[in-house]
């Protein structure tokens, strides 16, 4: 949630995740955010690149970089492994949005595993991702 204060959604990425270490209990270190175009991602790149985060100014400071993993469906699908999907804490679930609007993660890797088509939303930034048979997902 205090990642959201900072990245607040503003539609140009329709997942956000930050791993969570049980055995550690904090952070992983690092985030996944699924970007609804390469400008939105460029933009998020040129304002983070090289700070850190309000109220963490004692760790390192923030290196973005591509993902092996590309798009809303694939990280859905990935993401939505047995474990994750045992999480009863929903805040240390990824978060999925429509636009500025969140939806709820389990339902949409539901929709995912059932192979649900990429049908092409529309992102609030005008380009083609994710799928429209998510919940919650229909233009």
């Amino acid at each position: 949630e205090r990642l959201l204060e900072v990245w607040e959604p503003d539609g140009s990425y329709n997942f956000l995740y930050l791993p969570y270490s049980v055995k550690q209990k904090r952070g992983s270190g690092y985030v996944f955010i699924n970007f609804c175009s390469h400008k939105g991602a460029s933009l998020f790149w040129q304002r983070v690149q090289g700070t850190r985060l309000p109220g963490c100014e004692h760790l390192k400071s923030l290196d973005v970089a591509v993902a092996d993993i590309q798009g809303l469906e694939s990280n859905l699908c990935y993401w939505g492994n047995d474990k994750l999907r045992r999480i009863n804490n929903s805040s240390f679930l990824p978060l999925v949005f429509n636009g500025t609007r969140r939806l709820d993660f389990k339902e949409c890797v539901a929709a995912c595993k059932l192979g649900a088509p990429d049908q092409g939303l529309i992102c609030s930034e005008g380009h083609a991702n994710a799928s429209s048979t998510l919940p919650g997902l229909r233009g």
